[in-house]
């Protein structure tokens, strides 16, 4: 067998091999998200907890009660974050790996030819080399691999940011209530009540955004993978 297809045979071997491990990975990576807490149930379990807090079986909690679940709820949210920042990250990692490694060999292929002609490969494999490193630059686009990666990795960040932030001001907010005069119940309670609003709606505005984005981003890698396909 030439020394070229050799060389070529041997290029695509690697590739199938990092594309087993990674379709493995993903395999395994989905069935811990399937077993993560994070599917629609959370908010029936959300609302079992304030449903068992009204009927006293949480005990005396209070508004304590309401913000422990709340942010158990959140929580939730940034472990599925978490999952698919990693699921993003072991996606375009091979993405990238492959249009280095098929695009590093398309150009050197005229090179081989020219300093060993037993290296040379048919003429175009060069071409069809470069064609792969583009394919696998475009799909890490089309699937939202570095991107996803960073927006997801934004949306965990954020959300726990918002959480720390809101346990600081709840832990101020306790020590407000108990120091509360009499005749002050009611003012700190809506204090208390405001804080959890603003946690509810900031923490859902970050997720909102963080979808608004994955919609732009994947509309317009679409848009311009069409407009390669056009030319």
């Amino acid at each position: 067998m030439p020394t070229g297809y050799s060389t070529l045979i041997a290029v695509l071997v690697v590739a199938a091999a990092g594309l087993a491990a990674w379709l493995i990975s993903r395999a395994l990576d989905a069935a811990s998200l399937q077993r993560a807490d994070t599917g629609p149930q959370r908010l029936q379990e959300f609302h079992d907890a304030l449903a068992a807090l009204g009927s006293g079986q949480m005990g005396d909690g209070g508004l304590d009660g309401i913000s422990d679940a709340l942010k158990l709820l959140f929580a939730k949210e940034v472990r599925y974050y978490f999952r698919l920042r990693h699921r993003r990250s072991m996606f375009a990692m091979p993405s990238r790996l492959f249009a280095f490694v098929f695009g590093t060999v398309g150009l050197m292929v005229p090179l081989l030819a020219a300093a060993e002609p037993r290296l040379a490969l048919p003429p175009g494999y060069g071409y069809v080399l470069l064609a792969l490193a583009a394919a696998s630059l475009a799909a890490n686009r089309l699937f939202g691999g570095t991107l996803g990666h960073i927006r997801y990795t934004t949306a965990q960040y954020a959300l726990e940011a918002l959480l720390i932030g809101f346990s600081l001001d709840w832990q101020a907010w306790k020590r407000r209530s108990a120091a509360a005069a009499p005749g002050e119940e009611a003012k700190v309670e809506a204090e208390g009540f405001a804080l959890l609003r603003a946690l509810c709606t900031a923490a859902y505005a970050a997720m909102a955004e963080e979808t608004r984005l994955w919609g732009a981003t994947l509309s317009a890698a679409e848009e311009q993978f069409g407009q390669k396909l056009g030319k």
